[in-house]
Order: structure tokens, then sequence, then C-alpha cells
């Protein structure tokens, strides 16, 4: 109701206290039908002869709180559409085959699942290479012989020739101070200072002589 474009309805009032709702009239529930219904005064459902899960008979009232009633009373009977929970880990083809999906269905499962474990596998091996390129397991140490990387720029034509240059220096610098496991400091062959370098911008060349392997 309005009174010059200003809503003067009073909003209604319940008499029920929310913390005991009155399941709804109009709602039909067919598993609730023919069955005692819980009232404003009841605290608990009414005994029958259905065992209900452990925390699931609260959960079963038709309530507005809890209007997925149907699908609380067919879990806590027991009763109802059984999904198949995520799998993890190896599959084994004896609980598929007893969990409730057809035998066709778990033929078809168990085959996409080995073309994926196939599929997988292959593209680990082809990504291996530049996995391993930014993560190497060589050390290098004090004293090793390396090529650092060029970082040549090309653009199409005009600087064609710098595609066919060398990928590494022609000179060669000696590692003088191991910074990190992948960060080194190197120095030319004159003794001159040539910065920090990434271990996946070296090539190593000659490793330095062990103490063992020095002629006394």
């Amino acid at each position: 109701m309005t009174h010059h474009g200003v809503n003067t309805q009073r909003p209604r009032m319940t008499t029920v206290p929310l913390e005991r709702p009155i399941p709804s009239p109009r709602r039909r529930n067919r598993l609730n039908e023919g069955l005692p219904q819980p009232t404003a005064n009841s605290t608990h459902l009414p005994a029958h002869n259905v065992t209900f899960a452990p925390g699931m008979a609260p959960l079963g009232a038709n309530s507005p709180q809890h209007s997925h009633s149907e699908h609380c009373v067919l879990s806590g009977m027991g009763g109802g559409p059984h999904y198949q929970p995520a799998i993890y880990g190896r599959v084994s083809k004896w609980n598929l085959k007893f969990s409730g999906l057809g035998s066709a269905r778990v033929e078809s499962f168990l085959n996409r699942l080995d073309e994926c474990l196939t599929t997988c596998g292959q593209s680990f091996e082809r990504q291996a290479r530049y996995y391993n390129r930014h993560h190497r397991d060589e050390r290098i140490a004090v004293g090793d012989v390396v090529r650092v990387r060029q970082h040549t720029l090309s653009r199409g034509v005009d600087r064609f020739s710098s595609k066919l240059a060398r990928k590494y220096s022609q000179e060669t610098y000696v590692v003088s101070k191991v910074i990190s496991p992948v960060v080194y400091k190197l120095v030319s062959e004159n003794n001159r200072p040539a910065g920090r370098k990434h271990v996946k911008t070296l090539r190593l060349v000659e490793r330095a002589l062990e103490n063992d392997d020095i002629d006394e």
C-alpha cells in the first residue's frame, strides 16, 4: 500500500519464535506423506521404524532453514541416489564394479584413465629437457671454466646474421665465487670481473683440477 509514493505497508509480524519454525503446509513432500509431521512445539522428530544417520535427524524437518528435507531424509534412511566420491591414487577394478556403476561405464572410465596416464607420461618426457635446462642438478665449483650464453637481438631480415651467431661466447670465463647453487660470479681470463651469471646461461667447458690430481 502506497500513499503519495511512500510505502506505508507495515512488515508482517510472526508469533512463532525463529528457533522453532513451523513446516510450511504448502510444501508437499512425498516422503513425509502419511507420516506424523513435527510441529512448532516439538523439538524432535516422531519415532518411526527408521534409523537415521548420526546428525541427520534434526535436518529431517521440512523447515525454511532446512528446505531440502527430501535429500536429508533420503540420506538418513540410506536411500536415494548414490554419488560416487572422488577417487584418488590407484583405482581398483574390484571397488568400481561393486560401487553401483555399470560394467560398461567402468570399462570406459578405466580406458580413459589409462589413456590419460599414457598421455601425461609422454608429455612429461617431452617437457623434461626444457624443465631440466632451468633446474640443473649439475653444480659448478670455483675454478671451473665456462662459457656464457649470448643474447643477440634479431629483427627479421635486418639482423638475419645474428640468427647464425654462436649461442655461447667464444671467450671463456672462470668461476671465482659461488653465490648460490644457481648464481655464480665470473672473471675473465685476464682476471677482469664479468659479473654474476645464472646457471642456465652457463655451459661448462672444463672442470677445475682437484687437489688429488695435482702433482706434488
